[in-house]
């Protein structure tokens, strides 16, 4: 299986200081992947559901 390097732009790091200030119960890597999730209108697929069902505009589906 090939490995997809995913990029960090601009826009993920304005996402990512937005979400921080409102939500002080995310690690730093899982605001990481909500902020990329969102900017970039992915689909997020996760086990931890009621973690990121906080994070408003998000689609999730259960990984």
């Amino acid at each position: 299986m090939a490995t997809k390097t995913i990029a960090l732009d601009s826009r993920v790091y304005d996402r990512l200081a937005r979400h921080r200030r409102q939500s002080e119960s995310f690690s730093k890597a899982d605001l990481w992947i909500a902020a990329w999730a969102l900017e970039h209108r992915a689909l997020l697929a996760t086990r931890n559901r009621r973690l990121f069902e906080r994070v408003e505009g998000r689609r999730i589906i259960d990984g």
